[in-house]
């Protein structure tokens, strides 16, 4: 740092000299310039101030011959350096790099071991230089760490909205009087026959069962809903398909009597009647004049409908006793 300052002094006190020697002197009158040969003899004459290292030339200040020797220092220093780089030996020693000419007060930057410091700077600056680089360091680890978090986070919250766990299934299990009736669900037929049990049900979603069975009526229920992991019984009971009687007498004009109701005369139809497979209808036929007729008819697996006709017999008048008239008359 002394030999950087001594040789800027030493440029400044020569560039005096030289404006000094080059002219014409002063009461207000321009500088004359210099010509070529005083150039020539001004540039060798500064040449032979700085040939020796560290001497004192007469005339020549000692600031100046202390700058001269610091630089024939520097460029050794330099030269040094450069063998021992190329014969890969560690370098020792601080490493001066000049600043801006002409500046007395300029920094010089230092650097050794991979720290660096300044000139006009003490070790507080390096300090809060390594202070900074280690401040830089934990913020971008701390930037690091937060964004992970943040992504994880985003990511368990996009699984829990868009991918939820799925609840268990449900079951239903569906009987009915009588049974083997035909089973629908959602309009489907599922080709199975009461009773049966309807396994994996979506939960919680509405469900439409509708039995079907011959000569019954059909059955549905709707909106039936199932809870998870739940077994739903459904039970039906079908009601027998209307039967119809159909009866016809000879003579006509019978009165029709069905399971003790009045339902009309004959020829009659009588439909909408309870029926069940098998069961039977007890039939009277009534007219003035006539023996009343009674008979039992049977509904027939899958014959919702029954035809009958009745020939009706004329009630026989009493015989009168001869006899009995001859001793009338007498």
């Amino acid at each position: 740092i002394a030999a950087a300052k001594a040789r800027a002094k030493a440029n400044q006190d020569d560039m005096r000299a030289r404006v000094k020697g080059g002219g014409g002197g002063g009461g207000g009158g321009g500088d004359k310039p210099m010509s070529r040969e005083e150039k020539i003899a001004a540039a060798k004459a500064r040449a032979k101030a700085a040939g020796k290292p560290g001497s004192v030339k007469p005339g020549k200040p000692k600031a100046e011959a202390e700058a001269s020797g610091g630089s024939e220092a520097r460029r050794s220093g330099r030269s040094s350096r450069k063998n021992k780089k190329k014969k890969g030996e560690p370098l020792k020693g601080p490493r001066i790099v000049k600043g801006s000419k002409g500046n007395v007060d300029s920094k010089v930057r230092v650097a050794r071991r991979g720290r660096s410091t300044s000139a006009g700077e003490d070790g507080e600056g390096a300090l809060a230089t390594l202070a900074a680089l280690a401040t830089n360091r934990w913020v971008a680890g701390g930037a690091g760490v937060l964004f992970i978090v943040v992504v994880f986070g985003v990511y368990g919250l996009y699984r829990l909205v868009a991918t939820p766990e799925e609840p268990d299934p449900g079951h239903i299990k569906i009987t009915s009087v009588p049974p083997n009736a035909r089973i629908e669900l959602n309009g489907v037929d599922l080709a199975a026959n009461t009773p049966f049990l309807i396994d994996n049900v979506q939960p919680m979603t509405p469900y439409a069962i509708e039995l079907n069975l011959p000569n019954y009526l059909p059955k549905k229920r709707t909106n039936i809903i199932v809870q998870p992991g739940e077994t739903l019984d459904l039970h039906f009971t079908l009601e027998p398909q209307p039967g119809k009687l159909v009866v016809s007498t000879a003579p006509p004009e019978a009165e029709v009597v069905i399971n003790g109701e009045v339902r009309g005369v004959t020829p009659a139809t009588i439909e909408g009647l309870p029926r069940m497979d098998d069961a039977f209808v007890r039939l009277t036929l009534r007219k003035t004049g006539f023996e009343d007729a009674t008979v039992t008819l049977q509904w027939k697996a899958g014959t919702p409908e029954i035809t009958h006709h009745e020939t009706l017999r004329a009630v026989k008048k009493p015989e009168k006793d001869e006899d009995a008239e001859g001793d009338d008359e007498k």
